[in-house]
C-alpha cells in the first residue's frame, strides 16, 4: 500500500492528495457516475450540494477547505467528492483493548495511509483514508488522541470520517475530542458510531443518533481479527502489517 504526506493549510493538503491521486479520485467520481444519466447526475449533484454538502461546509470548516483542495487538484467538482464521500459508507465492529483501538472494517480496496502535517493551528496525524476522502476512517494524532469510525450508516448528512478526520486535527485529549463529537455531531445530525482514547484515559465508544451522542465504556475484543489497531501510548497506526505515526518518517516513498 503506498503511503502519501500532506502538509501545510488544509487546502493544501487537498491539494497535495488531488495531484498525487489525480488518476483514483477521477475514476472514484466515474464509478459514482455511472448509472444516472446527465439529468440524474445534475439532480444528485445539486441535492447533494443543497443538503449534506451545505452542512459539511458551515459546520467542519477545515475539512471542507481541505475537500476543495482535493477536488482542484484531481480536477473535479466539490459537489462530485461530497457525493462520492455521501455514497461510500462505513461497517465494521470494533473493540478496545488497554490503550488501543481494534477495527475490523468491510473495506473498499483502494484504503491508503496518510499523513497530515498542518502548519498551524491543529494537530498532526496519520490517518486511513481513500484517495478521494478528505475525512479518513481511523487516526491517531501528535497528542495520542485515536479516533476510529465503525459505523456511518446516514446517507442523508454528512460522513462521520469527515469528524473522525476534525477531532484528529483539533483535540488534544479524549475529552476534547469527545466535546467536539458532541457539538457538531449535533450540529450535523450525524448517525453512527465512533470510538476515542488518549493515552490516559479508557476508551469510550461514542453512539450518535441523529445528532444526540451517549457515550459508554468501549467494548472488549471478541473472536474477530482487527484490521485497523490504532495504539494511543506509541502514538501509531498499524493497517496490514505497516504502521504510521504522525511524526515518524514514511517507510514508502512519499508522493508529493
Amino acid at each position: 500500500m503506498d503511503s502519501l504526506e500532506v502538509r501545510g493549510a488544509p487546502h493544501d493538503q487537498g491539494w497535495a492528495q488531488g495531484r498525487a491521486w489525480r488518476a483514483a479520485v477521477r475514476s472514484a467520481v466515474l464509478r459514482e457516475r455511472e448509472g444516472y444519466g446527465l439529468a440524474g447526475w445534475i439532480a444528485a449533484l445539486y441535492r447533494v450540494r443543497r443538503g449534506p454538502g451545505r452542512e459539511f461546509e458551515r459546520f467542519l470548516p477545515q475539512q471542507h477547505e481541505r475537500l476543495e483542495g482535493l477536488a482542484r487538484g484531481a480536477g473535479v467538482s466539490n459537489a462530485a467528492l461530497e457525493l462520492v464521500g455521501l455514497t461510500r459508507r462505513v461497517r465494521g465492529n470494533a473493540a478496545a483493548e488497554g490503550g488501543s483501538l481494534l477495527v475490523r472494517f468491510e473495506a473498499p480496496p483502494d484504503l491508503l495511509l496518510r499523513r497530515s502535517q498542518p502548519d498551524a493551528g491543529g494537530f498532526a496525524s496519520a490517518e486511513l483514508t481513500a484517495p478521494a476522502w478528505a475525512g479518513c476512517l481511523g487516526g491517531v494524532n501528535s497528542q495520542g488522541v485515536c479516533v476510529a469510525c465503525a459505523s456511518d450508516p446516514a446517507l442523508e448528512v454528512p460522513s462521520l470520517r469527515l469528524l473522525a478526520q476534525d477531532a484528529l486535527f483539533r483535540a488534544a485529549r479524549r475529552d476534547a475530542a469527545v466535546e467536539h463529537v458532541r457539538r457538531r455531531g449535533g450540529y450535523l445530525r450525524a448517525t453512527g458510531t465512533l470510538l476515542v482514547v488518549d493515552p490516559a484515559s479508557e476508551p469510550l465508544l461514542l453512539e450518535l443518533r441523529d445528532g444526540d451522542v451517549r457515550a459508554r465504556p468501549a467494548p472488549a475484543p471478541g473472536d474477530e481479527v482487527a484490521t485497523l489497531i490504532l495504539d494511543a501510548p506509541s502514538r501509531t497506526l498499524l493497517w496490514q502489517d505497516q504502521k504510521l505515526s504522525p511524526s515518524a518518517p514514511l517507510r514508502a516513498p512519499l508522493r508529493n
